[in-house]
């Protein structure tokens, strides 16, 4: 609580109505886009084949078996 009070401490200050700075808001949407693209592009990547700590795991070889019971 008290963080927050800290953090919100020159909002509080800023007259009501009064505009936010050019260089305020472009970092501002600059974090939070960032930030959302970390989130969306993130996994992919940490998922991807491109990844570099991903080990490849080739299929060699295969077998299939078929039981059919056919007792009626």
């Amino acid at each position: 609580m008290y963080m927050s009070k800290c953090a919100n401490k020159l909002t509080k200050e800023k007259e009501l109505g009064s505009a936010i700075g050019f260089v305020t808001k472009l970092l501002i949407g600059g974090g939070l886009l960032v930030f959302v693209f970390a989130l969306i592009i993130g996994p992919m990547i940490l998922f991807s084949a491109f990844n570099p700590i991903s080990v490849q795991n080739p299929v060699l070889s295969g077998a299939l078996t078929l039981n059919i019971d056919i007792t009626n």
